[in-house]
């Protein structure tokens, strides 16, 4: 559901700022129950897509 107003967003040139999550860090990688390649998805409609590994 956030994808949609991402694009929304980025066609009308309306900077935001999403949050969202994925699976736990050691099961990134592994086609987890529920895993999403969110960068992937949302790189052709962001201007910057990153995955948080260390929040210290």
């Amino acid at each position: 559901n956030l994808v949609t107003g991402i694009a929304t967003a980025y066609m009308d040139s309306v900077p935001i700022v999403a949050i969202t999550c994925n699976v736990g860090r050691t099961l990134l990688g592994k086609d987890s129950f529920q895993e999403v390649d969110i960068v992937g998805i949302t790189m052709p409609i962001t201007k910057y897509s990153m995955i948080v590994k260390d929040v210290t």
